[in-house]
């Protein structure tokens, strides 16, 4: 805390006792509020230790969502709040904002320690000076342990908001994929519950002419001037072809009708659009659902082998966790366009569940091995994609306490391992 002395001149002592209120100021504060408010917070505050509101920003009517404690020289000084309306998950909002503010005290304590050191120096005469000099040589050491210290707290914050924001955008992404299978879902079924039900109409009424036709071809054999013009126009209508190709195109077009449903019911069922966000999968039924989704990203010719074990329901975010099987079978059918085989195994010891996702293709490059779960890692050239789906699977794997990893064995295999829950 800043005084002045009878020499007109601002004193500072090193070391004393900050309020929280001296270390963090509103317009640092409010923007951070507010961009929470703006990612999905209906409400955001900070209380101080008495419950005192001292900056707030947003609607204050949804529900507290979630609560994390502001910590000062190891004592909680204060309390952010964020408030939310029913249904909506601000976990990744609340985490990302409370490490941005406990690393902006981290950096203001710091930038007002050098602050303050350097005005009581300037401030006191040449044998205090000599007094301090001794202090802090004795003191030195304690302080480059100090700034260690925090250079690697700076990296490991830095490191959890990239993983943070990797949640989010993967968050985003699901509910556009949601709404998007909705959208797609209640477009296709209308038009096609049509169109299959003229088809079997249509086919049955077919049947109807082709009777009616064969009736009047017998009927005419008795009479011969009759039969005789009768099946010259027969042939040259090509009517015996038509008759059994039109049988044809309507199976045909009946099977394309009932393929069209099963790649939309396909598609609701990878993007459970129709479940909660926390449920039991059948992980070999869900794997067989995306490969069927990913019927047009599939090489020409390119085999399954599937070597599935009865293994138990797994209790999960389903569409978090359904992403990531995606994110590793399209990185695999994007490995060779010919002779591509898949090799998928799943297997369980009662402690856990392991899933193999194997191909024969070139494999991983060994120099990139190591860094292909890294956020925002690529090897697309731009406008090819953004390139994170390994990125994301790893995060939705080791969100549910798994794990994965990479090995080259005769192409590229993904090995991941996820405990059951008791």
């Amino acid at each position: 805390m800043a005084v002045k002395d009878n020499r007109e001149h601002l004193s500072f002592i090193v070391g004393e006792e900050r309020r929280f209120r001296d270390i963090i100021h509103e317009a640092e504060v409010l923007p951070m509020l507010e961009g929470a408010v703006k990612a999905g917070a209906s409400q955001a505050l900070i209380r101080d230790a008495s419950g005192e509101v001292l900056w707030s920003f947003g609607d204050p009517t949804g529900a507290l969502m979630e609560s994390h404690n502001i910590i000062l020289e190891g004592e909680p000084v204060a309390k952010l709040e964020l408030h939310a309306n029913n249904g909506t998950d601000i976990r990744g909002i609340s985490k990302l904002l409370h490490i941005s503010i406990n690393t902006l005290i981290n950096t203001n304590l710091k930038r007002m320690l050098t602050s303050e050191i350097h005005t009581t120096v300037v401030n006191h005469s040449y044998d205090e000076l000599l007094n301090i000099n001794r202090e802090l040589k004795a003191s030195e050491q304690k302080y480059r342990e100090l700034a260690e210290s925090l250079e690697e707290k700076v990296k490991e914050r830095t490191e959890e908001l990239r993983r943070a924001h990797t949640i989010m955008f993967q968050q985003e992404k699901m509910a556009s994929i949601g709404s998007l299978a909705a959208g797609i879902a209640h477009e296709i079924n209308n038009p096609m519950g049509f169109v299959a039900s003229n088809l079997r109409t249509l086919s049955t009424y077919f049947s109807k002419v082709r009777d009616m036709l064969d009736f009047y071809r017998n009927a005419t054999y008795s009479i011969p001037d009759i039969t005789k013009t009768s099946q010259e126009k027969w042939r040259q209508l090509k009517l015996d072809f038509v008759l059994e190709d039109s049988g044809s195109l309507i199976n045909e077009s009946l099977s394309g009708a009932e393929r069209i449903t099963v790649i939309v019911k396909n598609l609701r069922a990878v993007s459970h659009i129709d479940d909660s966000e926390k449920g039991i999968m059948d992980i070999n039924s869900e794997i067989d659902s995306i490969i069927i989704l990913l019927a047009h990203e599939t090489p020409p010719g390119t085999k399954f082998i599937k070597n599935y074990s009865t293994i138990p329901g797994f209790h999960c975010r389903l569409a978090l966790l359904s992403q990531a099987f995606l994110n590793i079978l399209l990185n695999a059918l994007q490995c060779k366009e010919e002779g591509l085989e898949v090799t998928i195994t799943t297997a369980s010891d009662g402690e856990s569940i392991f899933i193999t996702i194997a191909d024969n293709g070139p494999g991983i490059p060994e120099n990139i091995r190591t860094r292909i779960f890294e956020p925002f890692f690529t090897t697309k050239d731009v406008g090819k994609g953004k390139g994170l789906g390994l990125a994301t699977a790893y995060d939705a794997i080791t969100s549910h306490n798994g794990a994965i990893r990479a090995e080259n064995k005769k192409g590229a295999n993904f090995f991941i391992k996820l405990p059951i829950r008791k």
